[in-house]
């Protein structure tokens, strides 16, 4: 009995691999972003593999930051999962989970690390036009490095090729800096995805 349901359940998983196989894309991503007042840009680099069918996106992805002023000035890892129904073709409504490894300390508060984690689900939606689409999520707590942190993002695409867009990213990162005081930081910029 035991050797029949290994035996369906292999099949079943390698059907649900063969459907997305068709349909996965592996991809590059490099952009520079800035915040006001930052003596430094950020600049990032990334790796992922998305699935685009009629009723789902999904994403995985991994990138270095060398500058990311959201995530605390630091140099970061992140790793990204994340998935979005599509409703009536446009509008996307989903969410994922973030793992975020950062390995400098604050300019900016008393909390100096040598690195410090955090992990957070988040909610999303959006809008997918043609060749445009747009992300928004927040940030659900979870295990902050950032006392009383609140991360708003906004990822926006523009496809130029079937093999070239034009990334926009927006962060948002609102957190308790030191005591009492809150500190907002934003960090904007542009860069390319290529998607094979």
């Amino acid at each position: 009995m035991k050797k029949y349901l290994f035996a369906v359940l292999a099949v079943l998983i390698l059907l649900a691999g063969s459907a997305f196989s068709q349909t996965l894309a592996p991809y590059i991503t490099g952009s520079i972003q800035t915040a006001p007042g930052a003596s430094n840009q950020n600049y990032s680099v990334g790796v992922g593999l998305e699935s685009n069918t009629k009723y789902l996106l999904l994403d995985a992805n991994g990138s270095y930051n060398s500058a990311n002023q959201v995530a605390g000035a630091g140099h970061s890892g992140t790793l990204t999962a994340q998935g979005y129904y599509k409703f009536f073709g446009h509008f996307l409504a989903g969410g994922g989970a973030t793992l975020l490894v950062t390995t400098s300390g604050f300019s900016v508060s008393n909390f100096i690390n040598t690195a410090r984690e955090s992990a957070n689900p988040f909610v999303g939606g959006g809008l997918y036009f043609g060749r445009f689409r747009s992300i928004a999520t927040y940030q659900l707590p979870g295990k902050d490095a950032l006392n009383g942190q609140r991360f708003f993002n906004v990822d926006n695409e523009i496809s130029m090729t079937k093999h070239v867009r034009v990334v926009v990213p927006l962060g948002i990162n609102s957190y308790i800096n030191g005591l009492s005081s809150r500190a907002t930081v934003a960090q904007v910029g542009g860069g390319l995805k290529f998607v094979f």
